[in-house]
């Protein structure tokens, strides 16, 4: 006997409406206190933000990772633990509902009910049996009907599975607890791509390492388009090859809100940004001696070129697009914005050096003529662009939605929806016949009082 009085004393507790509170309590604290404190930051941040004490008091109470907290967990495991002992507690009554839905009631069941009315009518036939019919169908669903000792009694209802909602409501916050869990075996990371370049691994958010990809992914293009008069961005947009096993298997351009997804991997495009080493094409104007005009040519940064009509050859070493000078008069880009862009060229004639010089593209003459025996301008330079990518891989993720979808179905139910019940019993009473009409609802009564009260009318009339 003792153990089983502590074995009920444990199921009341795990299936208790308080424990299920005082869990919800818990765990919205938490969530708060992990939606304040940054998570997984470094111990110095915590310091700047909250001062040394409670920079400790967070490590130790491990506030700083909270969602993979061990006390966190635990408080998810037992909040499942009640939400499972409350489904079977209550699922046995709820389906024992459900079987005897269609059962017929004897008219002393049928006058207890809370909705019910019980007229005298002279005769029962075939006509007033299919209006009965079709009003009850209107109103429920095609009707069962049941002959009995004289006596016909239509039963009809609409919404049994509604009481299933809390079934639908636990299931679906269980699933959205485990594809939660299962999130925690997936990874978040970035990839920083230039134009032409691939990569089979990403950089972990958490600076951990990194994640190899089974696959290599290869930015074909990078483009980027500004508002009219502002330097603010207006969109941006990636072209994307995924290379498996030597082979191109999947090209698509993405853009913000609208990622490449591969293997269960999703590739968001989240920023961009130029070579910061000054690579990219330099578009150069050359008059050379002996001809008639000048002529335009494109360079990558760090290539050459042979210019036919002396046989010289043209170097680009580097590229500089806000150029200045540091301490140790040691050329150095101050931003990598186009305020004083440079280009640093050599000419060689015959394997012999002819000249080096740096070139501005807003100061032409500034070196005077320092590239004789040409003249040489900077016309246009296109930066090697890459592009940011966020990659986010959530094996819970399709979990997650249908949870959320199974919950938003569960709640409709739970809320909206009711289970009513209608029986119309005819049975002989003299040398006419009496009617009784009864109804009950689980829900909504008050509703269903209304709805009720408009059959009957119709019925009876």
């Amino acid at each position: 006997m003792p153990a089983r009085t502590t074995l009920t004393a444990l199921w009341r507790f795990c299936i208790s409406l308080r424990l299920t509170l005082f869990l919800l309590l818990l765990l919205s604290g938490a969530c708060i206190i992990g939606t304040v404190v940054p998570q997984k930051a470094a111990h110095a941040e915590y310091t700047r933000l909250f001062g040394e004490t409670v920079s400790r008091l967070i490590t130790a109470c491990r506030f700083d990772d909270l969602f993979g907290s061990w006390w966190f967990q635990g408080l998810m495991g037992v909040f499942c633990l009640n939400l499972v002992c409350c489904t079977l507690h209550r699922a046995p009554r709820i389906w024992r509902s459900l079987r005897s839905g269609s059962t017929m009631p004897g008219p002393e069941h049928l006058a207890a009910l809370g909705c019910c009315r019980i007229v005298p009518s002279g005769s029962f036939d075939a006509a007033r049996e299919d209006r009965f019919v079709r009003e009850l169908g209107a109103a429920y669903g095609r009707p069962e009907i049941r002959r009995q000792d004289g006596c016909v009694t239509f039963f009809a209802e609409r919404g049994r599975w509604s009481r299933l909602g809390f079934l639908f409501t636990h299931t679906a916050l269980l699933l959205v607890i485990g594809g939660a869990l299962m999130g925690r075996f997936g990874f978040q990371g970035y990839m920083q791509l230039y134009e032409g370049e691939q990569s089979d691994s990403v950089s972990l958010r958490d600076r951990t390492g990194f994640e190899q990809l089974g696959f290599s992914l290869r930015c074909n293009a990078f483009d980027v388009s500004f508002y009219e008069n502002s330097g603010r961005p207006k969109s941006y947009v990636s072209s994307l090859t995924v290379i498996e096993n030597g082979s191109e298997v999947l090209t698509k351009q993405i853009r913000v809100n609208d990622p490449l997804v591969y293997n269960g991997i999703y590739f968001y495009q989240s920023s961009y940004g130029k070579d910061p080493s000054g690579r990219g094409v330099v578009e150069l104007e050359i008059n050379s001696p002996g001809t008639p005009g000048p002529r335009t040519v494109r360079l990558d940064v760090g290539s050459s070129i042979v210019l036919q009509e002396t046989g010289d050859e043209l170097f680009v070493d580097r590229f500089l697009p806000d150029f200045g000078l540091d301490d140790a008069n040691r050329p150095f880009s101050r931003s990598n914005e186009l305020n004083n862009p440079a280009v640093r060229l050599r000419c060689q004639r015959g394997g012999e050096h002819l000249f080096t010089s740096w070139l501005f593209a807003r100061f032409p003459d500034f070196h005077g003529q320092q590239t004789a025996p040409y003249r040489i301008r900077i016309t246009d330079f296109e930066p090697r662009m890459f592009t940011g990518l966020q990659v986010t891989r959530d094996p819970g993720v399709e979990l997650v939605w249908i949870g959320c979808a199974l919950l938003m179905a569960g709640m409709y139910s739970a809320f909206f929806c009711s289970h009513r019940r209608v029986w119309v019993r005819c049975e002989p009473d003299g040398d006419g016949v009496r009617l009784t009409v009864a109804g009950e609802a689980n829900k909504h009564k008050a509703a269903f009082k209304k709805e009720f009260s408009a059959l009957c009318g119709r019925l009876l009339n």
